[in-house]
């Protein structure tokens, strides 16, 4: 497991996370976690899940992750959506969105977990609070996702 991912900041005082932004890695969960957690790339994520399950936390959930650039809100909220926002990225690759049983289990794992610390309103997609620039998580299963997540316990 890495350290902490330095690409991070305080979540504004008061301010909880409601939201999870979904994203795909495209590319290998090594090189991922290995990226968002170099100072240089000024980028990171709470999580990156492979497609076999492994799961790497980055970024402790009560700091804001830098997962989304620019200054993006959502849902009326006064502040960065990265800093109501818990970011997951999925590893995934260019021509290979199949997303395996397994890495959907560790997904649910992850979405539940964090739904009994936080009033999490929404699970969303990159591509949901960006359109213009994003389209990841690329043909993201949101039946799939959301069969898993509700058939476990």
């Amino acid at each position: 497991m890495p350290q902490w991912s330095p690409n991070r900041s305080p979540r504004p005082k008061g301010v909880i996370p409601t939201v999870i932004v979904l994203h795909s890695t495209e590319g290998a969960f090594d090189g991922a976690v290995s990226w968002l957690s170099n100072p240089q790339s000024n980028a990171s994520a709470h999580f990156v899940i492979g497609r076999d399950g492994r799961i790497a936390k980055l970024v402790p959930l009560s700091d804001a992750a830098w997962h989304v650039r620019g200054q993006i809100k959502w849902a009326g909220s006064p502040h960065s959506l990265n800093a109501v926002s818990i970011g997951i990225e999925l590893e995934a690759y260019p021509g290979a969105y199949d997303y395996p049983d397994s890495q959907l289990n560790a997904l649910a794992d992850v979405v539940r977990q964090i739904c009994r610390t936080y009033p999490i309103e929404a699970v969303i997609a990159h591509k949901h609070c960006d359109p213009k620039r994003r389209s990841d998580p690329t043909h993201f299963p949101w039946k799939r996702f959301w069969s898993v997540l509700l058939s476990q316990k």
